[in-house]
């Protein structure tokens, strides 16, 4: 007998999670409610985790000392959805131009963030969730409820890149140095591209 293999073949597999990427074609835009739809991101992915990491990187109005915040969330969902808003206009109360990381897990948070953490907003506004497949479809009806597309993230398999694009010298440039041109769901639709055209 192999206890090992017979022991594990047996136990119920675990769900796995997704990556989801930030489409950037809402993100970056200047019109959209930026704000708004990170906090309503936060709130609902914060219902799946119990810690979370917080720091300022150009603070501003704040001290120093006080760039900094890490620990565990309220277990009371209603608590913890009214601290994760406090935490949000502390870092927008405190930073420069909304440079701030904030992490939130399911998992104790170790310093430089490893791992998939469920919910990351990095400091270069990079943002990538790992949710189950039924935590992000409850995520797309919160930001249905607050009035916000349903697609601001993405899978991020459904991400692309080509070959800097265009017949202009500079495009000439980046493509004999191996620059890409990444494209969003949103971004690649916008712009009347499929998948892997090139």
């Amino acid at each position: 007998m192999k206890p090992a293999e017979s022991q594990s073949d047996n136990r119920p597999k675990e769900k796995q999670t997704v990556p989801y990427l930030a489409d950037t074609f809402y993100w970056y835009n200047p019109d959209f409610p930026m704000t708004t739809a990170l906090r309503v991101t936060a709130a609902t992915v914060g219902r799946w985790c119990r810690y979370y990491e917080a720091q300022i990187m150009a603070p501003d109005r704040c001290k120093s000392d006080e760039s900094r915040r890490e620990g565990v969330l309220p277990d009371d969902l209603h608590d913890r959805s009214a601290f994760i808003e406090r935490l949000l206009r502390w870092v927008e109360s405190c930073s420069v131009a909304f440079t701030f990381r904030l992490v939130m897990d399911d998992s104790p948070i170790k310093d430089g963030v490893q791992g998939d953490p469920k919910f990351a907003r990095y400091e270069d506004d990079t943002m990538v969730l790992h949710l189950r497949e039924e935590e992000f479809r409850e995520l797309q009806e919160s930001w249905r409820s607050a009035g916000l597309p349903d697609d601001l993230f993405a899978p991020e398999e459904d991400f692309f890149c080509i070959p800097w694009p265009g017949s202009s010298l500079w495009a000439r440039l980046w493509r004999a140095l191996g620059v890409l041109k990444c494209y969003s769901p949103k971004d690649a639709e916008h712009d009347g591209l499929a998948k892997g055209r090139t």
